[in-house]
């Protein structure tokens, strides 16, 4: 559910957690008056669980190779036979 805020000209800014379906507030819960509704700053989202990426749902045997075919490739871009030397 989002967050509105909200301007009363009595109590000032305030916040409404509120539900896309509900109807805006028109007046404020603490006093009374009638408010206004503020237009929201963009929000950065934030995701702190994993699944949001193709390779968090990867199968563990798909990682393991993905890991050796690394380690592989790299150990054999720094094999003496393939470097050259400056007296060459």
């Amino acid at each position: 559910m989002p967050i509105y805020e909200y301007s009363c000209p009595k109590c000032g800014v305030f916040e409404r957690l509120q539900k896309f379906s509900e109807p805006n507030l028109e007046h404020c819960p603490t006093c009374g008056e009638k408010v206004r509704k503020l237009i929201g700053r963009n929000v950065g989202i934030v995701f702190k669980a994993g699944g949001y990426y193709a390779s968090d749902n990867r199968p563990k045997d798909y990682v393991e190779k993905a890991k050796q075919d690394n380690s592989e490739t790299s150990s054999s871009q720094n094999s003496p036979s393939q470097t050259k030397t400056a007296a060459e």
